[in-house]
């Protein structure tokens, strides 16, 4: 999209998402670069994200789908307390 015939918005656009897959309002980044669990998520909080929340079945199966056979970093931790699982968006984890 351009604005009053300015290219410079379109290409922030571009430079922004390329890389970025859009699903159910949210974007999702699956970096190639290898990281342990700590500097993937301190790499995406540089980046205004996170790691992902996965919040429902249908997402699961998304990001199941989408990463093929690469091997990432989801965020559920159990560091405040050994054995109690915690997303890093402050939920607990539950099946579903």
């Amino acid at each position: 999209m351009s604005v009053n015939g300015d290219n410079k918005l379109t290409a922030e656009l571009v430079v922004l998402t390329v890389g970025w897959i859009y699903y159910q309002s949210s974007f999702y980044y699956m970096s190639k670069e290898k990281k342990n669990w700590a500097e993937s998520r301190r790499y995406c909080t540089e980046r205004g994200a996170d790691l992902i929340s996965i919040n429902n079945r249908e997402e699961q199966d998304f990001v199941h789908n989408t990463s093929g056979n690469a091997v990432f970093y989801i965020g559920l931790t159990d560091i405040d307390v050994e054995g109690t699982w915690k997303w890093v968006d402050g939920t607990y984890h539950t099946p579903f």
